[in-house]
């Protein structure tokens, strides 16, 4: 996603919603499994905590490009320890795991983590920052304003639309 779709609240929306939406209607998806054929390459990952150099070195190990069976695993994707003018900013991070979930369809594969649960429900999480949900709302009042609230709705229908787990077929 380019800053401005990182920004712009309609076509932020936009992304998270098409992209539950992908997430909702994965043909390998049973319930809330997605099941993963024998053959192929996963790459899986923890802790992302929004770190966007990270995220490129997970893609460029995953290779996504090199095949249909390939696939990654992503969690726990916001509420990094770096702030923004004292608000965290990791929802970006959301706006592109939401793009691959949409560039890659059926093989990007984030998982909903206790991180993302406690900032749909509102939960009090301390990484060390302080909350980090506050924080977290902080910087969409500060980054999308009055449309703050339809996008923290959108956050929920995107991380409501997350797998709680993955299998593949050789466990």
């Amino acid at each position: 996603m380019s800053r401005d779709e990182l920004s712009d609240a309609d076509a932020f929306i936009g992304r998270l919603d098409a992209a539950a939406k992908a997430l909702r209607d994965d043909p390998k998806r049973r319930g809330a499994t997605v099941h993963l054929p024998r053959s192929g390459r996963l790459t899986v990952t923890g802790d992302l905590h929004d770190n966007p150099i990270n995220l490129e070195r997970i893609l460029r190990y995953a290779g996504l490009g090199g095949g249909e069976d390939r696939h990654v695993l992503l969690q726990e994707m916001i509420h990094g320890d770096r702030l923004v003018n004292g608000v965290d900013l990791s929802h970006r991070m959301l706006g592109r795991v939401a793009g691959l979930v949409l560039d890659h369809p059926g093989r990007v594969h984030p998982l909903l983590a206790n991180h993302e649960l406690a900032q749909m429900r509102g939960d009090r999480v301390s990484k060390g920052g302080g909350d980090n949900v506050a924080l977290f709302d902080d910087g969409l009042d500060w980054v999308f304003g009055e449309d703050a609230e339809a996008v923290s709705e959108a956050i929920a229908r995107f991380v409501s639309a997350m797998p709680l787990a993955l299998r593949t077929e050789s466990g």
